[in-house]
């Protein structure tokens, strides 16, 4: 049966991929990265994206692409966004529809510049049928980290299709690899790869190789499936190789190999079958000759609802199990000629009842190292060989005479000994032939350019061929190679002369009879024909050629020559430079170069109209050279460009004038604009009325010069204003040229005849601004603003500063430093300043005037009265409920309105920091603690606070806790899962999303429950809404709090009381159902506690130091001291809400007591102790 059945699955395997060569009909189009859309898609005029190709192609059709990197920035489709899709596209069983790559060339699809916040895609496929995609790579599809737990971005996606076949497909540096979804039917990978898949947004939790599940909707997985994996390879992922959660259906997989898995927080199972959602018949996955290493979990792993076989497999150096198949369903797998070995766990953990037969576990075998040709598996994630297949090496081969040889059974599959050999490899089936290595690379390196580094993908011997194995040709010319030396994987060889920068270079090896290039095993390297090898030599330094030379009008005693490139910091002698200036040498006395620049100062300046040459002689040290050695020629004669000025034009005097708006300033103007160079004020001389007045200061701007006079000229005086050169800083424009003297000009007096003078009415402080003085005046001012020291202010006889003044039409307000009151008697004299008086804009100033009473309109002040607090709140609180506390009783005589401001202690949940009445969550406390609450009560003016001590004492502290021992949930959500709630960590929690969620808590025994304390989800401030039943068998439940809320402003830990009818009942199981929250229907329970008291076994009831008889008791009840050692002081009995009812002192010597039980039918607690310590605790049922 076994053979018949793996002969099958290998005929569907070859079946699969001999339709890639059944196409009977369609057109053939390219796509090349030089291509465009427009084109016509032929080879000489290609397309330029793929999703141009798979728009347009159609059954039959083969698309060609080109080798080369292909960038896209995604096509958006709702909340998806794709490097390239096809959706509802088909081709036939005889007409498939083919992308591959063309020829031998690598198309790579790159997502880097994908940026949107969305679920990313690179190539996805959806609810297509017969696609053969062949030899294309895509990279490159990153996380944007939207969904923690989910990754949101893959490189291939195949939803709801069917006859499906990849083959030589790569994808690296994705979120996930290649993954399947929904209805996925005949879907068939041969020799692909997938590596370094890496799902940054949850560390690495969810990122696999290949991740092939039939996901339909929540809950709900695809039947009937088949899917087929040949040759492939998955390493470097973040979470597991190959992951097939929740998939049902039939899986094969040959020849695949699963390594380095397990990045980050990722689990890193090799090849992980997880649990299907359905159960085929017969045989839903087979393994054949697989291989996994070096992976973070387990080689093979699965919790199996379907039944497996596992045929000449190798697991390898995984840090967990080799093959970890123990849970389950306890259905038969089937493990043969298996090899695990140097494993972190166990090399098999499976159940009982699986078929397990000659592996190296039950095999009677003993493995170690020198059973294989190597344990190393270097080169497992290198170059596939030329037809596609996994690259050949000595990893796991068995070694001659090793014990594994001929130690299977037959499966069907060939073999070459007695019987099959254990392991991937069969060693007697043909004679062994050691892996060849390959040439990877060859290199001339820029700091060697007489050797050319060869490298190898394997390991060489220590063999070197003769030089004469090896010829290389430079730009086609045969360069000798003088030595060969070799070591690990490369081979140096030196040659006789160096290679020089832009050379073509070639490297041929012809195999030698003797020492030719080879593994330690022998595997020889193939002859090779002349090989490209790769010239890193630098290009020699540009030289810096000269550009041009000049003198600028700033600087006349220097040349700047310019160059093309930045030269070094090396400066020549200034032997190398000669100037010529109207053809005579001009000496040079030094040089400096900096950037492009080289500057020489001359020994005298150049003058306007020199013409001047340069000329340069390479020294033999320190020429001018670029940094990377580039040296500038020399030059002769070059012309210089001189630019210095003409000599400068001199400023003539035109005209000086007195304006009425600045009577103590002469504006002199100049025909030319000045520099700003301003003489001293003794150069001018001013007369006025034939009577000299003083020039204070001198300004200069623009063709202008500013005369500050010491005292105004006057309407009608006659002025003039001399000008004698100075010796220094003369009137000049900036070019250098000079004003000449000038000797009693007339000077245009422009001021205007006396005006109006502005007569003050009066003043008054207004009650609405009692630190303003307004004073009033009969004609509207200038906006000139005397200082405050103009103004005297007295308040009932005391002088009051002024602290600021302005001035605005009519009115002057002088604002004092503190405010005038009613009843105050106020005064005001203004003396009129030298500078800025009070006056009109046509110059009228006005007068001084000595104390003038000012009117006092300020209004009396009502007293204020301070806020009363009073507040209303019980000063004990149980912990774990909602307590309140009213200062709604608050007042204010006033009757202003008042704010209310609370300041909570120690992080105190509380429903608002500001109101009347606030509630709080009182904290769960293991003693009595005191809690000070602080509130401020304001009107505005005079806030008043008081302090509001709460004490919580712990509740019910004599309560056992109940021991939960089972956790039951329909609907658990990864990774907020049911045991979160009895874990001791708040921050994790239970969730469920939907109304009437329940979680069933089992406890060890009978319980009786007086309450439960409750952390819903801290942080958050709504109400969560539940129900709680009780029961003793899970069948019968009894609702015990009904529609209960919890705390609207805190999800911390709070109590809910059990109703006395219930609180005396006894129960095995207790149901939270979840009835959502005040903003969505979602449930959070983050810790949950069962507080009362535990079940009382009969059987026990002689044990017992103290037996309470009869019980339950009717009228009295009997105690008999049993225990001679215990001997109580005290009695006390309690409700079960904790009230004392009954308490007395007993001798120690009184063995037995008769107590009168007129209480209340119910059960109570009997307590006895020494001192405060109580030593015995039994429960008490009182009956009618």
């Amino acid at each position: 049966m076994i053979v018949r059945i793996t002969l099958l699955l290998r005929a569907i395997i070859v079946i699969s991929f001999l339709s890639l060569s059944l196409q009977l009909s369609g057109a053939t189009y390219y796509v090349a990265p030089n291509g465009s859309d427009s084109n016509p898609g032929t080879l000489s005029s290609p397309w330029r994206t793929w999703q141009k190709a798979f728009d347009v192609a159609v059954a039959g059709d083969v698309v060609n692409i080109r080798g080369g990197v292909y960038y896209t920035s995604g096509i958006s489709r709702g909340s998806v966004v794709t490097g390239v899709f096809a959706s509802k596209k088909n081709g036939t069983s005889s007409n498939r529809i083919v992308i591959q790559a063309y020829q031998n060339e690598v198309p790579i699809l790159d997502c880097s510049p994908m940026t949107a916040n969305a679920t990313r895609r690179g190539i996805s496929l959806d609810e297509c049928s017969y696609y053969t995609i062949k030899g294309l790579t895509v990279r490159n599809v990153k996380e944007y980290g939207q969904y923690a737990g989910c990754p949101t971005a893959t490189a291939v996606s195949i939803q709801n299709s069917k006859y499906m076949n990849f083959e030589r497909c790569v994808v690296h540096g994705s979120g996930n690899g290649f993954s399947t979804t929904g209805f996925c039917d005949y879907i068939d990978f041969l020799n692909c790869d997938a590596y370094d898949n890496i799902d940054f947004s949850d560390r690495g939790g969810f990122s696999n190789g290949w991740t092939l599940t039939m996901y339909l909707s929540p809950g709900v997985y695809a039947s009937g499936t088949h899917v087929t994996l040949k040759g492939c390879r998955s390493w470097g992922n973040s979470d597991d190789g190959f992951d097939m959660y929740g998939a049902n259906g039939y899986f094969t997989y040959t020849d695949c190999w699963a390594f380095d898995n397990g990045r980050y927080d990722g689990n890193g199972d090799g090849f992980k079958s997880y649990e299907t959602k359905a159960r085929e018949s017969g045989v839903q996955r087979t393994f054949v000759r697989c291989l996994s290493f070096a992976n973070k979990g387990s080689g093979f792993t699965s919790p199996p609802r379907a039944i497996e076989n596992f045929f000449n497999c190798v697991s390898y150096s995984n840090r967990q199990n080799g093959f970890g198949f123990n849970t389950g369903d306890n259905l038969a797998c089937t493990f043969r000629n298996n090899i695990s070995y140097k494993n972190g766990m166990a090399p098999y953990a499976g159940l009982s009842n699986n078929i397990c037969s000659n592996n190296t576990w039950n095999g009677k075998v003993t493995v170690s190292d020198s059973d294989f040709r190597s344990v190393s598996y270097s080169g497992a994630s290198g170059p596939r060989q030329s037809d596609g297949s996994l690259p050949v090496l000595d990893f796991m081969r068995l070694a001659p005479g090793s014990d594994l040889i001929n130690a299977g059974v037959d499966v069907g599959y060939p073999y070459g000994g007695s019987a099959p050999d254990m392991g991937a490899y069969e060693s007697d089936l043909e004679a062994y032939v050691p892996p060849s290595p390959v040439l990877s690379s060859a290199v001339v390196e820029n700091a060697t350019p007489s050797r050319i580094d060869l490298t190898f993908n394997l390991s060489l011997a220590n063999i070197v061929p003769a030089a004469s194995a090896f010829s290389v040709q430079v730009n086609s010319s045969a360069r000798t190679v003088s030595s060969v030396a070799v070591s690990g994987t490369s081979v140096r060889l030196t040659l006789s002369s160096a290679v020089a920068y832009g050379n073509t270079i070639t490297v041929a090896y012809n195999a030698p009879s003797s020492n030719p290039l080879q593994t330690s095993a022998g595997g020889r390297v193939a002859s090779f024909s002349a090989r490209s090898v790769t010239n890193r030599l630098a290009a020699p330094p540009a030289v810096p050629v000269y550009q041009s030379s000049a003198i600028e009008n700033s600087a006349p005693s220097v040349i700047v020559m310019t160059y093309n490139l930045s030269l070094a910091n090396i400066v020549p002698p200034i032997s190398a430079f000669s100037v010529q200036v109207n053809s005579s040498a001009r000496n040079v006395t030094s040089v400096a170069v900096s950037g492009t620049s080289v500057r020489l100062t001359l020994a005298s300046p150049v003058a306007y109209g020199n013409t001047v040459t340069v000329s340069y002689t390479v020294p033999s040290s320190n020429p001018l050279q670029t940094s990377a050695g580039g040296r500038a020629e020399s030059i002769s004669n070059r012309s210089v460009t001189n630019r210095i000025s003409a000599p400068a034009a001199v400023p003539v005097y035109q005209s000086s004038a007195v304006e009425n708006a600045a009577p103590s300033v002469i504006v002199m103007t100049y025909n030319l604009s000045l520099a700003n160079i301003v003489p001293a004020t003794s150069a001018f001389s001013v007369q006025v009325n034939s009577s000299a007045r003083n020039v204070t200061a001198v300004a200069v701007s623009g063709t202008s010069v500013r005369l500050t006079l010491a005292s105004p000229v006057a309407y009608g005086n006659t002025v003039t204003v001399s000008y004698t050169v100075p010796s220094s800083n003369p009137l000049q424009t900036s070019a250098g040229g000079r004003a000449e003297s000038i000797s009693n000009r007339s000077v245009t007096n422009r001021v205007s005849a006396p005006t109006a003078i502005p007569v003050f009415t009066g003043a008054s402080v207004e009650n609405s601004a009692p630190s303003v003085i307004v004073m009033n005046y009969d004609l509207a001012l200038a906006a000139t603003t005397p200082s405050a020291s103009a103004f005297t202010v007295t308040v009932n006889s005391s002088a009051r500063t002024v602290s600021s003044v302005a001035v605005s039409g009519t009115q002057v307000r002088l604002t004092l430093s503190s405010p005038v009151v009613y009843g105050n008697t106020v005064t005001l004299a203004y003396t009129r300043p030298s500078s800025n008086a009070l006056q009109t804009s046509a110059g009228g100033l006005a007068a001084s005037f000595s104390s003038q009473a000012v009117t006092n309109r300020v209004s009396p002040v009502a007293t204020n009265n301070a806020p009363v607090i009073n507040v209303n709140y019980a000063k004990n609180f149980s912990s774990g409920f909602v307590g309140t506390i009213n200062a709604s009783g608050s007042y204010d005589a006033n009757k202003d309105n008042l704010t209310f401001t609370w300041k909570v202690p120690g992080n105190i949940p509380v429903s608002s920091t500001s109101g009347a009445v606030i509630e709080f969550l009182a904290p769960i406390v293991e003693s009595k603690e005191t809690y000070n609450f602080t509130l401020t009560v304001s009107d505005g003016k005079s806030p008043q606070t008081k302090t509001i001590p709460v004490e919580v004492e712990p509740y019910q502290p004599g309560l056992d806790i109940a021991k939960i021992v089972s956790i039951e949930t329909d609907n658990p959500q990864t990774p907020d899962l049911s045991y979160n709630i009895i874990d001791g960590n708040i921050t994790t929690a239970w969730s469920a999303a939907g109304v009437e969620q329940s979680i069933i808590l089992g406890l060890a025994g009978p319980f009786n429950v007086q309450h439960v304390t409750i952390a819903f989800q801290p942080g958050q401030r709504k109400e969560f809404l539940f129900d709680i039943y009780g029961s003793n068998d899970k069948q019968n439940w009894e609702p015990i709090l009904v529609k209960s809320k919890s705390c609207a402003f805190s999800g911390n830990m709070q109590n809910f009381d059990f109703p006395a009818t219930k609180a005396d009942k006894e129960f095995r199981y207790v149901k939270i159902v979840g009835l959502g929250n005040a903003t969505d229907d979602w449930n959070y329970i983050a810790e949950l506690l069962i507080f009362g008291y535990k079940h009382r076994n009969p059987a026990d009831y002689e044990e017992h130091i103290v037996k309470l008889y009869p019980n339950p008791a009717r009228e009295m009840v009997n105690i008999r001291i049993d225990e001679p050692t215990f001997n109580p002081d005290f009695i006390r009995i309690h409700t079960l809400a904790g009230k004392l009812i009954f308490t007395d002192e007993i001798d120690p010597l009184n063995r037995e007591l008769r107590i009168p039980v007129n209480f209340k039918p119910g059960i109570y607690i009997v307590q006895m102790g020494t001192g405060e310590i109580t030593v015995f605790t039994q429960k008490l049922v009182v009956t009618n």
